[in-house]
């Protein structure tokens, strides 16, 4: 702990456990700063096209592996970074600004966690998530449209078709 008096700054933790150095907190908060950037909307968007080296699928399913491998959840920050991967997946298919296939396999990786997180709470953030009301689903987004402009292979000048 700091000392008495010592004032705060922007680069220390909040805690909870004041004076002492809040351990959990700490561990809640660089998991949940991992898994918004690995679990952030565009990326996962760009990771389901199909020239990626990996796909979203697979960082998903490694994701969700390595943070419920079976180590008991008696250890809190195993249990803190279980909330966040769990939080941050709910998240992201909860996104109405994330593409649909996004949306799709993230609710499968939550899908696929029912069950298996070994934890009553996770378990019960589970159902709320997989049993709510469609007025709480996202909503769909439109496709994007084409831009504007002359159709391709076309001569904006003599409004005739070059064909080659």
């Amino acid at each position: 702990p700091r000392g008495p008096g010592a004032g705060g700054n922007r680069e220390l933790f909040p805690s909870r456990t004041s004076p002492a150095f809040d351990t959990v907190g700490a561990a809640a908060a660089m998991a949940d700063q991992v898994v918004a950037g690995l679990l952030q909307r565009e990326r996962c968007a760009r990771l389901i096209d199909a020239r990626s080296p990996v796909g979203l699928e697979e960082v998903l399913q490694a994701l969700s592996e390595k943070a419920f491998d079976g180590t008991p959840a008696q250890d809190p920050l195993v249990s803190v970074v279980r909330h966040c991967v769990l939080e941050g997946l709910v998240r992201l298919a909860s996104d109405a600004r994330a593409s649909a296939l996004v949306r799709e396999r993230a609710e499968g990786s939550i899908f696929r966690l029912a069950g298996n997180t070994r934890s009553t709470v996770l378990e019960a953030r589970i159902q709320r998530f997989l049993t709510r009301s469609q007025d709480a689903a996202p909503e769909m987004i439109p496709a994007d449209e084409a831009p504007p402009g002359s159709p391709i292979g076309a001569d904006p000048l003599c409004g005739c078709s070059h064909h080659f």
